[in-house]
């Protein structure tokens, strides 16, 4: 847990250890070099809670499947999502788009364990986002650990058209 993870950076930050936060790896090609640090995978944080249109998501959750809670949820926003590997901490870092639409669209906030060891929430404005950036780039010793999100209600059965005709085009276009 967030606890354990904290713990875990006073370490590391105390006996000067680089450290790495990986999601699910699907955007980092590693060099044949030796990484002389500890890379840290947050699969643990992958928490979900739906209410009405809010998400509050764990940063280890992934971003494929977080697309489809939305749509049985009957939620709109997320759909340029269904087709982006990776988990919520990495699209929120990146900000992960496609089709015109990215996480900045739909970030409320995000909490993050800062420079201090501090678990602090930034709000959408303060993430700094632009075309594929957020502050978090800024700060590479920052780490997400969730997100809150505001979707909008749609109709279920559209939101999986869009998503199915998104995948069906994605396939086609593959060489």
């Amino acid at each position: 847990g967030e606890k354990e993870l904290i713990t875990l950076l006073s370490i590391l930050k105390e006996r000067k250890i680089k450290y790495f936060v990986l999601g699910n790896g699907s955007n980092v090609l590693f060099s044949d070099n030796i990484y002389d640090g500890i890379i840290i995978k947050l699969d643990n944080f992958n928490k979900i809670n739906i209410q009405n249109n809010i998400i509050e998501v764990g940063a280890g959750y992934p971003l494929i499947r977080l697309s489809r809670d939305a749509m049985r949820n009957s939620l709109c926003g997320l759909e340029f999502a269904s087709g982006i590997p990776g988990t919520v901490g990495g699209a929120v870092f990146m900000n992960a788009g496609a089709y015109g639409e990215d996480m900045s669209k739909i970030v409320e906030s995000v909490r993050i364990i800062n420079d201090d060891l501090e678990i602090i929430t930034l709000t959408n404005e303060e993430m700094k986002y632009s075309y594929r950036t957020s502050i978090l780039q800024e700060h590479l010793n920052y780490v997400c650990i969730s997100c809150v999100l505001r979707l909008e209600k749609g109709n279920r059965d559209e939101i999986e058209k869009i998503m199915n005709d998104r995948h069906i085009t994605r396939r086609e276009t593959q060489p």
